[in-house]
């Protein structure tokens, strides 16, 4: 959480990426991966993720506002 407050005030929206492709738990939150054969790996439940929580509808605001940052710019840094 203090993460993304600090990322908030100092990085120009560009530079941020949610990575939807892996699992995260902070308590008391928590996020699952949004791909289903990546969702099977883990012990995640999608009915407590973060992503459909009313109090993180920002995460929902967030991706379809920013443009997403491919990948590959973070395999070859």
């Amino acid at each position: 959480p203090v993460h993304s407050i600090a990322a908030a005030m100092f990085l120009a929206p560009q530079q941020i990426h949610w990575f939807e492709d892996i699992g995260y738990k902070h308590a008391p939150w928590e996020n699952c991966p949004q791909n289903p054969d990546r969702l099977l790996k883990c012990s995640c439940d999608p009915a407590t993720s973060a992503i459909h929580s009313y109090y993180a509808k920002c995460t929902i605001d967030w991706n379809s506002n920013v443009t997403a940052i491919s990948p590959d710019i973070f395999a070859s840094s």
